[in-house]
């Protein structure tokens, strides 16, 4: 039995160190929901229970222009906020920041438009509301 080596050696390291950077960017494209251009449409149906909230956030390097077309059996708060952590503030009832243009109180059935600065949240609100509420929401990006 003969055994033998093999010696891999790597001749071009800086072709290899271009792979892994094309490697790195894919898996940012695809961890950060591909929000480098913009955002994926969503199209759902869901229910927003009496007194919670829900929402989402992107995050983006550039201005992101949100479009949401929204339907619900009950009326809903809208908000576009700049973070997260802005959502927290909203839902602990403290002062957060907010897109006061897109703000949208009582809505049953609207489009709303809502050019944010980078990262940003949609919340919708049932935190006032009477009852449960179903909610079919489409979101997308021009």
């Amino acid at each position: 039995m003969v055994k033998e080596k093999i010696k891999l050696v790597n001749k071009h390291p800086f072709l290899t160190f271009l792979g892994i950077i094309l490697l790195i960017i894919i898996l940012l494209r695809i961890f950060f929901n591909n929000s480098i251009s913009g955002i994926e449409t969503e199209d759902k149906t869901f229910v927003v229970q009496k007194g919670y909230v829900w929402y989402t956030c992107y995050n983006s390097t550039n201005d992101l222009e949100i479009n949401a077309e929204i339907n619900s059996i009950n009326p809903v708060d809208v908000y576009f906020t700049p973070s997260e952590n802005d959502v927290k503030l909203f839902v602990n009832n403290s002062a957060f920041n907010h897109y006061p243009s897109c703000h949208s109180p009582s809505i049953l059935n609207d489009k709303i438009s809502c050019v944010t600065s980078g990262n940003s949240c949609i919340i919708l609100s049932n935190l006032n509301g009477i009852d449960n509420t179903q909610v079919n929401l489409k979101l997308y990006s021009d």
